[in-house]
C-alpha cells in the first residue's frame, strides 16, 4: 500500500555523516515516476524492492546523489513517499534515535493501493488541487466487498507487520 508522506523525527543528534542519519536521494520521486512510466510497475507490486532499480542500476535511474539527513533532536523530515531512501550505517559511538510515520491523506480511503500516486507522486500534495473525495463513515473499519479483496488486504497487513519498507538503495 502506498501512502502520502514519510515524516521523520530525530530523537537524538546526528551531527556526523554514518552516524545511522536518513540519507534520501533528492528528486528521486520524479525520477522513480518517470522509471515506472517508462517500464510499467506491475514487477514492483509482486516482487516486491528486488524490482526496483538497485545497484548499478540506480545510478542509471536517479538522477543525483545521496544527501546525509544530519540534525538536531527535535528536527523534522519530510519526504514524499516516493523518495528513494535509506539509513546510513552507523560508526558513532552514540545510538541514533528517531521515530518515522508513514502518512496517507484522505484520497487512499477511496482507493488504498493508489497506484496512480506512482505515477504521479505529487497528485495529493496540492494545496489548491481537487477537493478530497467524501470520506465514508468508519474509514478505518471498512470491509472487503470479495473474498479476493479480503485475502489481499489480509496479505498486505502481513507484509507490512513482518517487512521493513525503507526502499534500501545498496551501493
Amino acid at each position: 500500500m502506498n501512502f502520502d508522506a514519510l515524516v521523520g523525527v530525530l530523537l537524538s543528534d546526528t551531527d556526523e555523516n554514518m552516524s545511522g542519519e536518513l540519507c534520501c536521494y533528492p528528486g528521486s520521486h520524479m525520477d522513480l515516476s518517470g522509471y515506472f512510466q517508462k517500464h510499467g510497475f506491475k514487477d514492483v507490486m509482486h516482487k516486491g524492492a528486488e524490482a526496483l532499480p538497485i545497484g548499478r542500476k540506480t545510478d542509471e535511474v536517479l538522477q543525483k546523489g545521496p544527501l546525509h539527513c544530519n540534525g538536531k533532536a527535535g528536527d523534522v523530515f519530510l519526504a514524499n513517499y516516493m523518495v528513494a531512501h535509506f539509513i546510513a550505517p552507523n560508526t558513532s559511538q552514540d545510538i541514533r534515535y528517531a521515530v518515522y510515520f508513514r502518512i496517507r491523506g484522505p484520497a487512499f480511503d477511496a482507493d488504498p493501493l493508489q497506484k496512480e500516486s506512482m505515477l504521479r507522486p505529487l497528485m495529493n500534495w496540492s494545496l489548491d488541487g481537487p477537493a478530497a473525495p467524501a470520506l465514508r463513515p468508519t474509514p478505518s473499519l471498512r470491509r472487503a466487498a470479495t473474498m479476493e479483496e479480503a485475502d489481499r488486504m489480509e496479505e498486505v497487513s502481513d507484509h507490512y507487520a513482518t517487512a521493513n519498507n525503507d526502499y534500501t538503495v545498496p551501493t
